[in-house]
């Protein structure tokens, strides 16, 4: 295997394993936020809860909410899975294209890819950071 091949076989995995980590924490929180929910309308039928608790309860899905909305993982887990994708593609190409076509791509996918990283939403307070 080239060095080139490598290089696209490394970055396809590290996209991988980070897309897999961003949808992990996606489901995650919205298991989470319905879990949270249906206790809490069972705690408040029940009223078997305090007050403090009940409402700590019901506070829980809108945090949730705000955390994924401010931190996008579905929107990051989306992003790389399809740079796995498009190097991927690069790495089969390079089996049957000239070597230097490819790193040059490599380079101007590189390069366009910079602007696309989906960064924070927007924040509380309708603040939105600039990064």
């Amino acid at each position: 295997m080239t060095d080139l091949a490598q290089e696209i076989a490394r970055r396809s995995a590290r996209a991988d394993e980070l897309a897999r980590r961003y949808n992990f924490a996606a489901y995650t929180l919205l298991a989470l936020a319905v879990g949270a929910s249906a206790v809490a309308s069972i705690s408040v039928a029940a009223g078997r809860l305090s007050p403090v608790s009940n409402a700590m309860l019901t506070a829980v899905p809108g945090i949730v909410v705000l955390v994924n909305s401010t931190f996008r993982f579905d929107e990051k887990a989306r992003y790389y899975f399809q740079r796995r994708v498009s190097l991927d593609a690069l790495g089969l190409r390079l089996r049957h294209e000239s070597e230097d076509v490819i790193a040059k791509e490599l380079a101007v996918f590189i390069v366009a890819d910079q602007g696309k990283y989906p960064s924070f939403g927007p924040l509380p307070g309708g603040g939105n950071p600039k990064l």
